[in-house]
């Protein structure tokens, strides 16, 4: 499916302000309705070839680009679900498939295309889609990137999303068990959060209004390359020795 994705980065000070301007058009995602803190938690092991080439293509603007990762809720154990996610991206058109597997069977599937271990023949064809760049670009894990997030409708239109990733976080993925910990992780940063805004059908006055009001501007932002960049930032030598030994190179 084809929608548009606009990104903005806010100063958290903003966020209840922002939040309370939105709601009245809105109405919570049913997964953040049923926390009582409005928000759940997003884990993201990303995939990454031997030179780290959907790294590049992001921080060089390349206008096809694609992020391959496995994507969890909360808290992550053996019996959990998880999706196979490839997202595409052409200039601010992004196209996602996504097929739901068991934590417990992803390296069986990756390992032996053992398409029976699909949660839904109706996800067949995006597994499919995902094991096709897996293998043909040799991906590894390379970071997992964690954040809590508030999610909305809009209460006219239902193709129109917008999310608040907030408490944004990461650390290395060595393979595939980083999923499931909650502990080492480092911040991107603690005074922004992400508002992200998807629609197929139109961006409607009222949000352009509310986003003027706070002078927000879109812009670019990748939590996977900022996760790297923090990372090189942080521990150049150990994480490039690391990835070396890995037959990865940034």
């Amino acid at each position: 499916m084809m929608r548009m994705e606009y990104k903005y980065i806010v100063p958290i000070s903003q966020i209840d302000s922002l939040r309370q301007q939105m709601l009245p058009y809105l109405e919570y995602d049913p997964n953040s309705k049923n926390f009582e803190n409005k928000h759940y938690t997003v884990k993201s092991i990303y995939l990454d070839s031997s030179n780290l080439k959907d790294y590049h293509d992001k921080i060089e603007s390349i206008n096809r680009r694609k992020k391959v990762r496995i994507r969890g809720y909360n808290n992550i154990d053996s019996c959990s679900k998880v999706f196979l996610e490839l997202k595409k991206k052409i200039g601010s058109h992004v196209y996602k498939n996504r097929a739901l597997i068991s934590y417990c069977d992803l390296e069986d599937f990756l390992s032996n295309r053992n398409y029976d271990l699909i949660e839904s023949k109706k996800y067949k064809s995006d597994a499919e889609k995902f094991l096709y760049h897996y293998t043909r670009g040799s991906l590894n894990p390379i970071t997992l990137v964690t954040y809590e997030r508030e999610a909305f409708f809009s209460k006219f239109d239902n193709t129109l999303r917008i999310t608040f990733d907030k408490n944004i976080r990461f650390q290395k993925a060595a393979n595939f068990e980083a999923l499931s910990l909650d502990h080492q992780y480092e911040a991107i940063n603690h005074d922004f959060f992400v508002l992200e805004i998807k629609f197929s059908k139109g961006f409607p006055d009222w949000l352009q209004n509310i986003l003027f009001a706070h002078k927000l501007t879109r812009k670019s932002f990748s939590k996977y390359a900022e996760s790297v960049d923090s990372l090189i930032n942080l521990s150049s030598s150990s994480f490039s020795t690391e990835l070396k030994h890995r037959n990865i190179y940034v």
